[in-house]
């Protein structure tokens, strides 16, 4: 009954939606223009690969669930070498954005979840093991894989407790497609306990989160790197806003400014979530409105004549403009959710975010760790940054929390690996 009910009503439900959706989104509708002619261009990327390697698919939804997937993927490859990786991806920006990750041999798009799809995918595909990256689980493609007794795990495996997938009405069909899974590896005991509520005869183990793996990784790699001169940091304490929206903005500028203006070395960093041409010309605008304080952008670094506020108009730099800094703000926590607080945790630095940052787990984690604080008004702010800039020492015993508790859950990939190789070895 759920199979028909999947792919004769909620499918072509799901296909109208999308496509009304598409007039009005430009995200959407790249995905739908992207999956044109997929099955040719996979064919041909498959056509190139050698015909006696065997080949594991690898599939995630969007970029962050790419970057969990990285850390698997590397130690694939060393693990089994003759291996061929095959990666797909749901979101247009996460495949556009990935097309030339080095570590796969073959990047595409999803197919859409129709029978039909499926079964053309896995026939040129034709993967020995799968895995699916947290939660991006599309029915037809799992029961396919089941049919061809190909093994699939999850990694990373999560439900929040106010997801639907937890409403008692849709358990049968939750059971109907997690129990085609060989192995849920999930990231908390919390997690496996709400899979366990679905009675599935699949093995449900707790490995952790391979993001903490990839944010170590990715920070040794940002500290080989530099993209503020000596000039321009040397004798500064430097504070980050990271990936802010507007709302993020309203809270954090004026205690900043307010701090600017007293403390002499103190340097201010803004990174937009959407550093476009508008939102550039927009924050500029506001901080000649609100004080006289110098700024530039990251753009005219050549030329810093010791500008008080700098202004990151690039993408990808994220990650070592952390190295840089004492503390760090995390956007998007007084909008629809905290942004990623592991990136700047791994470098050891306390944190700060808005109230809305339960979307986290680690954001929840940090904060009761003491690690981090959260912030809802520009007064607290401003208290809280004065208690540390005039207390050295605060700084590095707050930091050390965020860097231990990193290191702490960091180890899931390789129980993730030693999982696989259980299965592929057998193989």
């Amino acid at each position: 009954m759920w199979h028909l009910l999947y792919n004769y009503k909620f499918l072509p439900l799901l296909w109208i939606a999308v496509h009304i959706v598409a007039l009005f989104k430009d995200k959407v509708r790249r995905g739908i223009e992207g999956r044109q002619n997929i099955f040719e261009r996979l064919t041909n990327s498959i056509e190139k690969l050698d015909s006696i390697s065997p080949r594991i698919w690898i599939h995630s939804s969007s970029m962050g669930e790419f970057e969990q997937a990285k850390p698997i993927i590397l130690a694939l490859k060393k693990v089994f070498p003759k291996h061929k990786i095959i990666v797909t991806l749901f979101s247009p920006s996460a495949y556009e954005h990935s097309l030339h990750y080095p570590n796969a041999d073959v990047i595409e798009y999803l197919p859409f979840d129709t029978k039909a799809n499926t079964k053309r995918f896995f026939s040129i595909v034709n993967p020995e093991f799968g895995i699916i990256i947290r939660y991006d689980v599309w029915p037809n493609f799992v029961w396919e894989a089941k049919k061809l007794n190909i093994p699939l795990f999850i990694a990373n495996a999560t439900i929040r407790s106010s997801s639907v997938r937890l409403w008692k009405i849709f358990y049968p069909f939750q059971q109907l497609v997690y129990n085609s899974f060989s192995k849920i590896m999930t990231v908390s005991g919390e997690d496996k306990r709400s899979f366990e509520l679905y009675n599935l005869t699949s093995e449900i183990i707790t490995v952790g989160d391979t993001r903490f793996d990839q944010v170590i990784k990715r920070a040794e790699d940002a500290k080989l790197k530099d993209v503020l001169p000596e000039k321009v940091t040397t004798g500064k304490q430097i504070f980050i806003i990271a990936q802010s929206w507007r709302e993020d903005e309203k809270i954090t500028l004026p205690p900043l400014i307010r701090l600017l203006q007293e403390r002499e070395n103190l340097l201010l960093l803004i990174v937009p979530h959407e550093p476009t041409s508008i939102k550039l010309e927009e924050m500029e605008d506001e901080l000649n409105w609100l004080s006289n304080i110098s700024h530039c952008r990251l753009s005219e670094i050549l030329s810093y004549n010791n500008e008080k506020i700098i202004i990151v108009d690039g993408v990808g730099i994220l990650t070592t403009l952390y190295k840089y800094v004492f503390a760090a703000f995390v956007g998007g926590s007084f909008r629809q959710g905290v942004h990623n607080v592991l990136e700047p945790a791994v470098f050891g630095l306390p944190l700060f975010y808005g109230p809305r940052h339960t979307n986290s787990q680690e954001a929840v984690s940090l904060s009761k760790i003491g690690a981090a604080k959260i912030i809802n008004s520009t007064d607290e702010l401003y208290y809280q940054l004065t208690l540390l800039l005039n207390d050295e020492s605060k700084i590095k015993e707050i930091g050390k929390l965020s860097s231990d508790y990193v290191k702490q859950n960091a180890g899931a990939t390789i129980k993730v690996i030693e999982k696989i190789k259980s299965v592929l070895n057998k193989k």
